[in-house]
């Protein structure tokens, strides 16, 4: 599902403070364009409109709340607008570079030692938002974000918190991308048929990372190919022992055999390659 298209009528608010571009991306609960503010000469953003006031206001207060962690799209301001009884608002934030799908669908390598510095940072971001009681529901690599002019391929942030929660009991909602969902979140949709649902945990998020790697590693995958991962089916010989060892942990099927996100970053597959990073650093 798309979300209808917004004129300049239906921002009469944003169009006050930020002039609008180009259309930058659309998806199921809203569109993202560009941004240029009226009162700070040269600087643009990301305005990402909302149809449902509710949606809106929640991503806006989660990306409030995780405003300071650095591995997240920054948050700047939230516009509402209340127009011929319509409510929606406009969610502004960072303007980023592509997304980390963009690059794989164009074809572009990836290292390992590349890839392994991509996840230790993502890893760390989730370990943050986690303390904080934040769960994104939705990682994938349409939603992971290259910064604006990055020299490096691990300078990357996560966005849209559309689907993101903070609330315990919303654990049991079936929602996020089908083709990359976690096993458990599947279920969550079936068991809801028959009679009252399971519920998930953080442990969604460690999935929605090891798809990220795989795909890293393995190139743009079908969805068939997820549903044979999500039967525990796991190819080899496309990326090394070390690093197939990790994806595999951070797509077990079970999430209480799920590695962790300490695990995550403690493997020697993230260790070895993000230490030679360090060492080039430091004799460079």
């Amino acid at each position: 599902m798309v979300a209808c298209e917004f004129g300049d009528d239906d921002c009469r608010e944003l169009l006050k403070l930020y002039r609008r571009g180009e259309k930058l991306g659309s998806g199921g609960q809203g569109q993202v364009y560009l941004l240029s503010a009226r009162h700070k000469a040269g600087k643009k953003y990301a305005g990402k409109l909302v149809e449902s006031m509710w949606n809106a206001e929640n991503e806006a207060r989660l990306m409030s709340k995780l405003c300071v962690c650095p591995g997240v799209v920054a948050f700047e301001d939230f516009v509402r607008e209340r127009e011929a009884g319509r409510c929606y608002g406009t969610i502004v934030m960072e303007l980023c570079g592509p997304s980390l799908a963009e690059r794989l669908i164009q074809g572009r390598a990836v290292t390992e030692e590349e890839a392994a510095k991509t996840i230790k940072t993502l890893a760390e971001t989730l370990k943050w938002m986690h303390s904080r009681g934040v769960v994104h529901r939705d990682l994938k690599p349409h939603n992971i974000f290259e910064r604006l002019n990055a020299t490096a391929v691990d300078e990357v942030v996560i966005g849209d918190f559309g689907m993101a929660t903070d609330k315990q009991w919303d654990m049991w909602q079936y929602c996020g991308t089908a083709k990359y969902m976690a096993p458990e979140m599947v279920a969550v949709k079936s068991d809801g048929a028959r009679g009252p649902r399971a519920s998930y945990t953080e442990a969604v998020d460690v999935w929605g990372l090891g798809v990220i790697a795989y795909e890293l590693l393995r190139g743009y995958r079908a969805g068939v190919e997820f549903d044979f991962l999500r039967a525990g089916a796991f190819p080899s010989g496309f990326a090394s022992c070390e690093a197939e060892d990790l994806i595999q942990g951070m797509l077990a099927v079970e999430q209480r055999k799920r590695v962790t996100l300490d695990a995550v970053l403690a493997h020697p597959w993230i260790v070895k390659h993000c230490e030679i990073g360090i060492e080039n650093n430091d004799t460079g």
